[in-house]
């Protein structure tokens, strides 16, 4: 079975129209990363949310964190410098270098280090509270969430054919991803589709192909067949960094496009259902306030820490294409 989208009003996709300028084939429509290392797989048994939030969080803390190198000089005194946690209880001691920059620079390297750990158990214990409470509206809020990530209000333009050739194959991608769904229950291409759209807004200018392979190997297994749906999407990463890099700007652009394309697949009601089942037993109130609250997680954890950002949208992105 295969579903071509809908915007609701039986038109499509969004229109492709030229720009003002009339060139031929234009259209309408962030130091290296770190994505972190987690791995589950879109087939066979899965693991509850609960433990699975628990194995792509264990590694966020676990690596060792680079030093900060000593003046050479004598240490001038050996007081305590505190400074308050990110909750506002108790105080951490640091013993000072001599060296006010350096001490300021320990601090605040120590309370980013203590933030990011702060928000990632604050995450891990609203992801299982949530899905605890109930998984269905769990699962329909995060499914809610996701559309509304991937959607870019107003119309954007690129300037060139080959802007043009990436937004329409990332289009078409979103309609082959789906359809393989429907037909295979393969949801690799829906999960890495959702976090190029929503995700490869936030990566460095560059660097979003190297960003896809790592959510391949988070949700795929090493021993799977080659998926030439997964191998279209990467090699699209490829070619929007080789877009952005000709002409700054563009990338986000054409994931804004795309993106808006991936929306109207899961407005699509057969999608709707296929993902998430009878849908009798949700709370609409209930869902409603899971996704805003999966927002502002979100939210929050990009201003605080890419890693944990990318981290979080990978657990919630499972948390809708996987059972």
């Amino acid at each position: 079975m295969s579903i071509r989208p809908t915007n609701g009003s039986g038109n499509g996709y969004s229109s492709i129209n030229p720009s003002n300028d009339n060139q031929d084939g234009l259209v309408q429509s962030t130091s290296g990363p770190n994505y972190g290392g987690h791995t589950v797989s879109s087939r066979g048994g899965f693991q509850g949310i609960c433990a699975r939030i628990a194995d792509l969080f264990r590694n966020c803390f676990s690596r060792n964190r680079g030093t900060t190198t000593t003046p050479s000089r004598p240490v001038i005194t050996q007081a305590d410098i505190h400074h308050p946690t990110i909750s506002g209880q108790g105080a951490q001691p640091i013993v000072s270098t001599g060296d006010k920059k350096l001490d300021s620079a320990i601090i605040q390297a120590d309370l980013r280090a203590q933030n990011k750990q702060t928000l990632a158990t604050h995450i891990q214990s609203k992801l299982g509270s949530m899905e605890g409470q109930s998984p269905q509206d769990y699962k329909a809020g995060a499914y809610s969430a996701l559309g509304l990530m991937l959607f870019t209000p107003g119309e954007t333009t690129v300037s060139s054919e080959r802007e043009r050739q990436a937004c329409v194959t990332g289009r078409d991608l979103w309609e082959q991803a789906a359809g393989d769904f429907a037909t295979n229950g393969n949801t690799d291409g829906l999960m890495l589709m959702a976090n190029l759209s929503v995700g490869g807004k936030h990566v460095p200018a560059g660097h979003l192909k190297e960003y896809m392979d790592t959510i391949k190997g988070t949700f795929t297994d090493e021993n799977e067949a080659t998926d030439p749906t997964v191998d279209a999407i990467l090699d699209l990463a490829a070619k929007i960094d080789a877009t952005e890099c000709s002409s700054p700007g563009s990338g986000r652009v054409i994931l804004n496009y795309i993106g808006n394309c991936g929306q109207v697949v899961l407005e699509n009601e057969e999608m709707n259902q296929l993902i998430l089942g009878d849908q009798n037993g949700q709370d609409p109130q209930h869902v409603q306030d899971n996704s805003k609250e999966l927002q502002k997680l979100l939210e929050n954890a990009r201003k605080t820490d890419p890693e944990l950002y990318f981290q979080t949208l990978t657990v919630i992105t499972s948390s809708v294409f996987l059972d």
